[in-house]
């Protein structure tokens, strides 16, 4: 999101809207949509930019990590919870059933191809850039990524909750579990222009 005014990260707002029945999810983000425009005179375009963005590629061509598997057809890499103890990837309270995900900081557990492991890395890492696939390989892969994230504007080194047993940093994780690398690039990126917005007048 591009050209947002200082005061969009600093002030609150209490909002409370209702809507008429049940609608579905897409007409209730039109609902939002025109809520934002009405109350906060919001105007908005879509652009793609070139951007700094970090490549998601093969640390060494023709070799892959320990913990990026790729899906048997008989389901038989899937991480059944039914069965914990024969898994030794990762700790048994990450393990998620064949088709299932499980993504928060610092622990991503998916059914996924690998563009769509670079789309969860760039929304729910906190690593400041997109992410997008240009490792060359295909198909679904049974990925886990495991690492101690730090807080917001802490370092590693001064954590004092970090598991000290996993990698400190994604970059770390990606390199050492999946065999990939986040490599800092340029690339087209679709950003979210705002043209105009102000703050909402009181009720």
């Amino acid at each position: 999101m591009i050209g947002a005014p200082d005061w969009a990260d600093s002030q609150c707002y209490s909002i409370e809207a209702h809507a008429e029945g049940n609608p579905p999810r897409n007409q209730m983000a039109l609902m939002m949509r025109s809520f934002l425009a009405d109350r906060f005179k919001l105007a908005v375009h879509w652009e793609t930019r070139q951007l700094p963005i970090y490549a998601l590629v093969a640390a060494k061509p023709g070799k892959i990590g320990p913990q990026l598997v790729p899906h048997a057809a008989d389901n038989s890499t899937c991480q059944d919870q039914s069965a914990p103890q024969q898994q030794t990837r990762v700790p048994p309270r990450f393990l998620v059933p064949c088709g299932g995900y499980l993504i928060s900081p610092g622990h991503i557990v998916v059914e996924a191809t690998l563009a769509d492991l670079a789309k969860g890395i760039s929304w729910y890492q906190q690593i400041g850039r997109a992410v997008m696939d240009r490792t060359g390989l295909s198909g679904i892969f049974e990925i886990t990524l495991d690492y101690s994230p730090s807080p917001l504007g802490a370092q590693p080194a001064t954590d004092t909750n970090a598991d000290s047993s996993l990698p400190s940093t994604i970059f770390t994780a990606v390199q050492e579990q999946l065999g990939l690398k986040l490599e800092p690039q340029k690339g087209p990126v679709d950003v979210l222009v705002i043209d105009h917005v102000e703050k909402p007048s009181a009720n």
